[in-house]
């Protein structure tokens, strides 16, 4: 899993196995599948009561919330709940390739346990998306804080007014794939961001406290009361009531429309994704990118895609963001 543990953001090892001889130093997990300390099995071997084969090792962790997991459960679009014997998961986790991306395991142990044929669920995108966090996974920095933290820098790099330009490949997983695989403290606890795929934004305000942005090339959602115009997404984040964009705190008004809602980073936050390429400073004004269609303003704002390999990412992107927008 793609979570640490630790005071230094070290991996965290688990050791799982099958030996009912050495239930006594170890935790059960299912019946006939045990769990033991790195340390611990190390000592077992080099002392000749287990062998390294006993053993298989894994790196980091999964982790949930309080309340996630089962959420994601009575969603029933997540997870499918199957009983399994420890021979058949151990076959299938053993099977694993060295450059594998699990999805034989993974139908390997459907087909097993729901007599189903997996092709029946697979979803070819899906499984584009998890080789795309694979392949970004092995090039992330591995330690914690390998990325500077710009938090400092104010906003000397992007003034206010600004149009910034999202990335067409770097949406794909939500955050940027260049960003360390434990976020620093500026970036935690911000939503999965797909929708800011091939997005346009404009700075509308930056402080000690963090950036607003609206989002330029969103989705109609609406329309004003008095007929006046069309109101389209602009953030997942509400303005405060004392907002003076607007009379209502909530609705921005634009040149040829209006806009709900609004993108809050934390301070840094901007600085660290243009840092890394998730977003770029366009020359276009808003009122030139307001003049275009809703479907060309990110290329009206210099978007472009410049290999065929990112055209395949941003097509599985693309997929996301919708699927991004059907659930919230």
């Amino acid at each position: 899993g793609r979570t640490r543990r630790g005071e230094f953001g070290q991996v965290a090892h688990f050791c799982l196995h099958m030996v009912d001889g050495l239930a006594s130093f170890s935790e059960l997990i299912m019946r006939g599948v045990y769990l033991m300390d790195m340390c611990l099995a190390r000592i077992l071997v080099a002392i000749g009561i287990a062998k390294k084969d006993d053993f298989m090792v894994l790196a980091g962790y999964c982790g949930w919330g309080r309340g996630q997991l089962q959420g994601e459960l009575d969603r029933g679009e997540c997870w499918t709940m199957v009983a399994v014997d420890r021979t058949s998961l151990f076959t299938a986790l053993r099977s694993q390739p060295t450059t594998g991306d699990g999805t034989q395991q993974w139908e390997q142990l459907f087909k097993t346990s729901t007599r189903k044929d997996p092709s029946t669920v697979q979803n070819a995108p899906d499984d584009g998306v998890l080789r795309h966090w694979i392949d970004c996974w092995r090039l992330l920095p591995q330690e914690v804080g390998s990325v500077q933290n710009s938090s400092t820098s104010g906003c000397t790099k992007v003034m206010k007014g600004s149009i910034l330009r999202c990335s067409a490949t770097a949406w794909l997983l939500g955050r940027p794939p260049q960003l360390p695989l434990e976020p620093e403290e500026v970036l935690r606890g911000l939503r999965p961001a797909q929708y800011l795929h091939k997005a346009v934004l404009i700075l509308v305000d930056c402080n000690n406290l963090g950036s607003t942005l609206l989002l330029l090339n969103g989705p109609k959602v609406g329309q004003m009361r008095d007929g006046s115009g069309d109101i389209s997404f602009g953030g997942m984040s509400k303005p405060a009531a004392d907002d003076t964009t607007s009379d209502t705190g909530i609705i921005f008004q634009v040149p040829g429309g209006h806009l709900w809602g609004c993108i809050h980073l934390p301070a840094g936050a901007l600085e660290q994704y243009v840092e890394v390429g998730a977003m770029a400073i366009s020359d276009a004004t808003l009122q030139d990118i307001m003049a275009v269609g809703v479907d060309r303003r990110w290329e009206f704002a210099g978007g472009q895609i410049d290999s065929l390999k990112d055209v395949g990412i941003a097509a599985l992107a693309e997929a996301q963001r919708k699927k991004w927008y059907k659930s919230y």
